[in-house]
């Protein structure tokens, strides 16, 4: 029994030194019956007592091999009523076999998550040994995975710990041969029609005998390098995602495509994962392939747009590079209205508006100085005025010309990103229009030597919160 007792104390170790458990925790133990789930909870019932856990074993029976997996049912039930262990089996169907390894992950962890909830449970206990997590960077390494991907599976995610990472499966059998403890055999596990599994019995068995009869250990090293390498890389990318930033808003990110190309590449992978993350709440879908369109729109000429997973878009415009979402895209819907007086202080949708009339120009006024401050010649306006967003057919007299413009060929010259174009306010008066909000004010309604009275109007953007009384009053 030495072997046991070396095993338990190695066991014990890692759960202390990576802050898997405490005392009177209360955890869910995923149980299939295999060798790996069975060493797990035969090895957290022994230490049972000592830290005084709860355990609950959770068996899903998916009846994907017939008997077999009635039998694999009846084993865990056995084991849990032998030796006093809580235990829950759920029966599950699947439809999907295409994507049979997600699709029972997902079932299992819809139940993981439902039974945290019922029993106030502190963790979720799973199986995985040092040859998963070989097996684990070998097909991510052949689908292209990039360093988050080859970190594996880390040994805490979350409320979900790994606690047999360190031991190999040899070494989990061996437990539990000493320890005459029965387990259950998948046969499918033998059959060479999933990826893993020509990866667990063709591919690693030959890089044994050819490479390293250690391959298994070099890959679970290599795995702490790749984690150690994603930590530092994603504290990189927080302190640099705030300064490439351009604003402020909650439904959009927006970067400076000339700082973001300044960027390695690999740091501009993680700032794009870091974004679709924060819109989505998970990077689970966020592959390399997502990483490489993204660079093919920045690197190409003009405005593209790319959907992504769960419905994120990615704009390039001429200078930024835009993460938004569909919903937030479909929330906007432009608005219209009409102003028939001079009003000192309105709301125009996100924009709080000023307007002031008086005869003599402030001094040491540049009435160009703010881009978002308009002065007109208030006797060559006619009421009412309109704010509006653009139509077909829209052109004005630029200041500084003598001609119309199409307003699509101006912003065309200003590189104004024809996704932001039908968001640029318009300011019409009765029959002409008069300011391009935040771009060009008409030339027929400058302000000059002759003028007697003088209109200002001035927009703010409303950045949170909700406007003042004063200021939703119509």
């Amino acid at each position: 029994m030495q072997f046991v007792e070396q095993f338990l104390a190695r066991f014990e170790s890692f759960l202390l030194e990576n802050n898997l458990i405490h005392q009177r925790d209360k955890l869910i133990v995923g149980f299939s019956g295999g060798p790996d789930s069975t060493a797990l909870i035969e090895a957290l019932r022994l230490l049972r007592p000592k830290y005084k856990l709860f355990l609950l074993a959770v068996h899903i029976n998916y009846g994907l091999r017939g008997e077999d997996s009635d039998n694999d049912e009846k084993f865990v039930k056995e084991y849990c009523f032998k030796n006093a262990v809580n235990i829950v089996v759920k029966n599950a169907k699947i439809t999907d076999k295409a994507n049979l390894e997600n699709t029972a992950r997902k079932i299992r962890f819809e139940q993981f998550n439902r039974l945290l909830k019922v029993y106030k449970i502190n963790r979720i206990a799973l199986g995985h040994t040092k040859d998963d997590q070989a097996e684990t960077l070998l097909l991510r390494m052949g689908r292209g995975s990039a360093i988050s991907g080859m970190k594996g599976i880390e040994v805490k995610s979350g409320n979900v710990i790994h606690p047999l990472l360190i031991f190999t499966k040899k070494e989990i059998k061996r437990f539990l041969a000493e320890l005459n403890q029965e387990y259950r055999t998948d046969q499918s596990n033998f059959k060479n029609d999933f990826d893993r599994n020509k990866v667990r019995n063709v591919l690693i068995p030959c890089m044994e005998e050819n490479l390293s009869h250690k391959i298994v250990d070099k890959l679970y090293d290599m795995s702490l390098i790749f984690q150690d390498a994603d930590e530092i890389f994603r504290e990189m990318t927080n302190s640099r995602l705030h300064r490439l930033t351009d604003d402020s808003e909650e439904e959009f990110h927006s970067l400076d495509l000339r700082d973001l190309l300044k960027q390695k590449r690999l740091i501009r992978f993680y700032i794009y994962r870091q974004i679709y993350c924060e819109f989505t709440g998970h990077e689970n879908d966020f592959y390399t392939s997502h990483y490489e369109a993204i660079e093919e729109i920045i690197h190409s000429k003009g405005c593209k747009e790319l959907n992504l997973p769960s419905d994120v878009i990615v704009r390039k415009d001429y200078k930024n590079l835009i993460f938004t979402t569909k919903e937030k895209i479909e929330e906007y819907e432009p608005q219209e209205r009409i102003i028939d007086s001079v009003r000192n202080r309105f709301t125009f949708e996100n924009y709080r508006v000023s307007m002031k009339k008086f005869r003599v120009m402030p001094k040491k006024k540049n009435q160009f100085e703010d881009k978002n401050t308009a002065y007109f010649d208030y006797d060559k306006l006619e009421l009412p005025l309109v704010f509006r967003h653009r139509l077909p057919g829209d052109k004005f007299i630029p200041f500084g010309m003598k001609h119309h413009k199409k307003l699509k060929d101006f912003f065309i010259d200003e590189k104004v990103s024809k996704f932001d174009r039908d968001k640029v306010i318009v300011l019409t008066d009765n029959n002409k229009i008069i300011w391009i909000c935040g771009k060009r004010i008409d030339n027929r309604v400058v302000i000059s030597d002759e003028t007697k009275n003088i209109l200002m109007i001035k927009l703010e953007k409303i950045i949170s919160g909700r406007p003042r009384s004063a200021e939703r009053k119509k």
